[in-house]
């Protein structure tokens, strides 16, 4: 009887293990033999590392199986398909087809056979559909959105890219912690729904509003739906379609009423908040800019000395844009109130340009609106939209409107053409607006 050496020298002096695979088990893999590095150029100690080695391969070998780098990659045996039918169809899947469908599928092997009568072992299993599908976590499904959407973070520093995955991440954590850490791929809509209604119970509970909801639900979506086109073609993604409607915050923030307003007003004059927060919350409500694209604002983005004063919102050393770019790049003039607060800080809220500030402008503006105006959806974002509501009934239409607020109107064609509105045009509206709502200019 051979007795077969497990130990082998490799040309730069170190030591491998090597063991020959069973004749019977050569069809399920494309090795004949497994090879796995000893790591060192002692023979003594090549000699005690070789039985690890033996004691876990030679027992599966005895049960007729294989160790883990000696099965068949998927990813190779779909890829292999794809070339030899156009796509890769696991055995679960097949079971499932009708008669119709598994005679399409069997003139398609026969055809694959009529140029490849001898196919290999990685061949046969692409064909036959011989190995499932791989199953997909959350924290995987995630990692390969990331890989695949390298450009939602083009131009952002590595504290905002950080902050802006964490968002996506958050919203899988939210569903594990709701539904448990299943496989992504056998997700169904009516999981979706089961998990949609722990969401609405929440919003009862006055957890957070319905439009926090959603994105609960429409973010793990555009994960998948980025994922599943790249990977896993054609393959439903259950959160498409499903949402939270019917309750009294859905859409838009509810705009401040004329109390709500004058509780601002009447609070900037005696709050102990920062004077720069004050200062951008003055300027917000007379431009409806929002607080980041103010606090980032640079000495060259700001033009007091114009024949009409106005800020530059765009790209600059603080940041690559703003959003997604685009109609948020502007130029806003400064009326009423904004003109004032932005004298007293000309050159930028300096305080902020750092890789926190952005976060601690929010926080400040939350503990500054949870006093004056408490309750759901009633903070600066809010506030600032009410320039919206102040334009449109002084007279400006949508594309104007559109033009001061960076907002983009998919339903005019209007501004794709021409150079759009200038700073008088701007400014005009803004002053109508500002006197519709009886703010001082």
């Amino acid at each position: 009887m051979i007795t077969q050496n497990y130990i082998h020298k490799r040309q730069n002096g170190y030591y491998y293990f090597c063991v020959n695979i069973p004749t019977r088990l050569l069809s399920s893999t494309t090795r004949r033999q497994i090879l796995r590095s000893l790591r060192t150029r002692d023979l003594a100690t090549a000699k005690k590392r070789v039985a690890t080695h033996v004691a876990q391969i030679l027992p599966l070998f005895d049960e007729n199986r294989l160790p883990d780098e000696a099965h068949i990659d998927y990813k190779r045996v779909k890829a292999t398909a794809e070339k030899l039918t156009g796509k890769y169809e696991p055995h679960k899947a097949v079971s499932e087809q009708t008669v119709d469908q598994l005679i399409e599928r069997i003139n398609e092997i026969v055809d694959v056979r009529a140029v490849m009568p001898n196919p290999n072992v990685v061949q046969t299993a692409a064909l036959v559909g011989a190995i499932e599908t791989p199953s997909l976590s959350w924290v995987e499904a995630f990692e390969k959105f990331k890989a695949l959407s390298s450009e939602k973070v083009k131009g952002k520093n590595e504290l905002q890219t950080k902050r802006f995955w964490r968002r996506y991440e958050v919203k899988t954590e939210d569903y594990i912690a709701a539904m448990g850490d299943t496989d992504v791929l056998k997700i169904t809509k009516t999981d979706v729904k089961k998990y949609r209604k722990v969401l609405k119970e929440k919003i009862d509970n006055g957890e957070f509003l319905s439009n926090e909801a959603n994105k609960k639900i429409s973010w793990l979506g555009v994960i998948l739906e980025t994922v599943f086109d790249e990977e896993y073609e054609g393959r439903e993604n259950p959160f498409a379609g499903i949402r939270i409607s019917g309750y009294e915050d859905d859409g838009k923030r509810a705009p401040f009423t004329a109390t709500e307003i004058s509780a601002v007003t009447e609070g900037l004059k005696t709050s102990g908040a920062r004077p720069e927060i004050k200062a951008l919350i003055r300027i917000g409500m007379c431009t409806g800019a929002n607080a980041k694209e103010i606090a980032l604002l640079t000495p060259t983005d700001i033009h007091l000395d114009a024949p009409d004063p106005y800020i530059s919102i765009r790209p600059n050393e603080l940041r690559g844009k703003v959003k997604r770019g685009g109609a948020r790049h502007r130029d806003v003039p400064l009326v009423g109130d904004a003109l004032a607060a932005m004298r007293e800080f000309p050159i930028g809220f300096t305080i902020f340009h750092t890789n926190e500030g952005p976060t601690q402008v929010n926080c400040a503006m939350s503990d500054f609106f949870r006093r004056v105006t408490p309750g759901k959806g009633k903070g600066f974002g809010s506030f600032r939209h009410n320039m919206a509501d102040w334009l449109r009934r002084s007279g400006a239409n949508d594309t104007l409107k559109d033009s001061i607020l960076g907002h983009t109107n998919t339903k005019s064609h209007s501004m794709h053409y021409g150079d759009g509105y200038d700073i008088e045009n701007k400014k005009e509206a803004l002053e109508k607006a500002i006197q519709y709502a009886k703010l001082p200019i």
